[in-house]
């Protein structure tokens, strides 16, 4: 059996100075590469005043959460919007996707191939080709300019690679877990 002490044969306690100039060297990069963040985290906790000052102070004067709430009073309307719009998306590709992967992952014919290769190629579609089609679609039905004509074009957009993602993740359920259900 092998012990550390065989495996690392320096004593504990020591550090060879590479390992130090390593250490160091890997601790300057990360605080290099974090910088761009605490300007970032220190810009929105001070107040505009002190954003504004040449040099900007290093360490906050004050802290304030004055930014964030004038961001969310003028922006309120546009996030719960995006968030609808979003959760919409996700609801009704969900649906759709996830029983057409099932039944993807278990047809094991020429079929099944043949559809799965007809999704890769619905999304090498042109965006305009199908803009151009659900707008037609969408002015028969008198949905044009509403919340469910937006997320109608998200999850045309978004289920073909759901299906592909989601059938790539239910290939590997055990054909027996659905048997003994």
């Amino acid at each position: 059996m092998s012990t550390l002490a065989s495996i690392y044969p320096q004593t504990e306690g020591t550090k060879q100075p590479r390992q130090v100039v390593r250490t160091l060297l890997g601790l300057l990069i990360t605080a290099v590469f974090l910088f761009p963040f605490y300007m970032i985290l220190e810009s929105s906790l001070m107040a505009q005043t002190d954003v504004l000052r040449y040099p900007p102070p290093f360490v906050p004067p004050q802290l304030t959460l004055q930014g964030y709430t004038n961001a969310l009073t003028t922006s309120a309307g546009f996030i719960f919007s995006s968030l609808n719009y979003g959760l919409g998306t996700v609801v009704v590709t969900m649906l759709i996707a996830t029983p057409a992967a099932y039944s993807l992952a278990r047809i094991r014919s020429r079929i099944g191939l043949f559809l799965l290769i007809a999704l890769i190629l619905a999304q090498m579609a042109p965006g305009f080709v199908v803009a151009n089609s659900l707008y037609a679609l969408f002015s028969r039905l008198h949905i044009i300019n509403t919340t469910i004509a937006v997320i109608l074009a998200d999850s045309t957009n978004a289920v073909p690679f759901a299906i592909i993602i989601m059938r790539a993740f239910m290939l590997n359920i055990p054909g027996e877990l659905s048997e003994a259900a």
